[in-house]
């Protein structure tokens, strides 16, 4: 029985596209990763400073960050009646870029092509 790596390097070698986007989505994955676990961490430790005590400030803070699952995890840490506000700006933030990336990759890819 094949294992799963020997399918993967089989793959991986005989299909230099195949690698490209593997390591584009592994680079993305820890990218995502890394920037939620920051935010969750550094925002309830700056909060002082950083002052975000209203509605207004809380959709600001979740349009700037951008990162969902970071921004609802801050947002609870300071303030869970200000996590909805927040969530809903990074939500569209992510949403926009997942709409929006697609077709700038295709098109880059036809300029190329």
């Amino acid at each position: 029985m094949i294992g799963l790596f020997e399918i993967a390097e089989k793959i991986l070698i005989k299909n230099p596209l195949v690698t490209a986007f593997a390591v584009v989505g592994l680079v993305t994955f820890v990218s995502y990763a890394l920037s939620t676990i920051a935010v969750m961490v550094i925002t309830p430790l700056v909060s002082k400073v950083i002052r975000i005590d209203t509605p207004r400030e809380a959709i600001i803070f979740g349009g700037l960050l951008g990162t969902t699952s970071g921004t609802s995890a801050a947002m609870a840490a300071i303030d869970p009646a200000l996590v909805p506000y927040a969530a809903m700006t990074s939500t569209f933030y992510t949403g926009l870029g997942c709409l929006v990336c697609p077709s700038v990759l295709y098109f880059a890819v036809a300029a190329i092509v």
